[in-house]
């Protein structure tokens, strides 16, 4: 395992932390290492609230669902700057969607552990015998999917255009048993003051906020301030100073998920599309050839031979 380059000197230090960035590149070389190609669900199935601290421990003790993943989602949000996770709460079907700022193959592993972890920690806040009423997975298909319908015990999407549990609304609603407020309370304040000294970095956030809104008919400005407690003007002007607007981030992202779904999922150019929130298809066919150089069809006969 210490065969691992750069990471094998984090490795041997017990006291250092691990990056999210370098655990992705961990895992993957576990997984191809030891020929299981399963060691990302069968780790996600061994999270624990404990695991996220003070954030775990106010999950635990707060009224409902809905209070516990929004604290979950803020910790990990803030926390691990290489993706970001949206809880969905709206009809037919809530979900938390995991959106990593880049998409390729070698994220495969840590986003179906992503997944892996969110139905446990459900489970562990809910019930045991918990299933969610979908599982989507931005990943290939595995030769053998016994062991993740043994796991999430309901219908799985594999090759989807994003990686999300989805499960009915009215179960943010259901009280988490045994939560005592006032430990609750007592946390918040200590992990509010401690979110307020957490170093901010606006280009890397808007880019996060960007990643998981296209496709969600809500990517504006507007949004992306009320999500940063920012006034747009602030917003335009701060990212002025990084040398970008706030169009040329949505431009990238759009880039790359388009790279990411032709690449990855059979979805049809019109559906990839209206994933990235285009009106016609005509539009994103003359974005995709000023970014790629060439039509979207070539590019993805080029890097797929499909």
């Amino acid at each position: 395992m210490l065969n691992t380059g750069s990471l094998s000197g984090t490795l041997q230090n017990s006291d250092h932390e691990i990056s999210t960035s370098k655990f992705v590149t961990l895992l993957q070389h576990c997984a191809q290492a030891t020929g299981c190609s399963y060691i990302g669900l069968l780790l996600g199935a061994e999270v624990k609230l404990s695991w996220l601290g003070r954030a775990g421990f106010i999950a635990q003790n707060s009224a409902d669902l809905r209070e516990a993943l929004a604290c979950i989602t803020t910790h990990i949000n803030l926390r691990h700057r290489s993706a970001s996770i949206l809880l969905n709460q709206e009809q037919p079907l809530a979900s938390l969607t995991y959106y990593p700022l880049v998409h390729d193959e070698s994220q495969e592993q840590w986003l179906i552990c992503a997944v892996s972890a969110g139905v446990k920690l459900i489970r562990e806040l809910c019930s045991s015998n918990w299933a969610p009423a979908k599982i989507n997975l931005a990943v290939k298909k595995p030769t053998d999917i016994a062991l993740y319908s043994g796991y999430f015990q309901t219908e799985m999407r594999f090759g989807a255009a994003d990686t999300a549990l989805k499960f009915i609304p009215s179960l943010l609603d259901q009280p988490i048993t045994n939560a005592q407020p006032d430990i609750r309370a007592l946390l918040q304040r200590d992990i509010d003051y401690s979110d307020g000294l957490y170093e901010f970095d606006l280009l890397l956030d808007v880019t996060r906020i960007v990643r998981a809104l296209i496709g969600t008919g809500q990517c504006s400005a507007e949004k992306i301030c009320e999500i940063l407690k920012i006034r747009s003007r602030s917003l335009n002007s701060r990212l002025v100073t990084r040398g970008k607007t706030l169009q040329q981030v949505v431009e990238e992202v759009r880039f790359e998920i388009a790279r990411q779904l032709m690449r990855n999922t059979p979805m049809t150019l019109a559906e990839i599309s209206a994933r990235l929130d285009y009106s016609e298809v005509s539009a994103f066919n003359r974005a995709f050839n000023r970014w790629a150089g060439m039509p979207p069809g070539d590019w993805r006969r080029r890097n797929t031979g499909a």
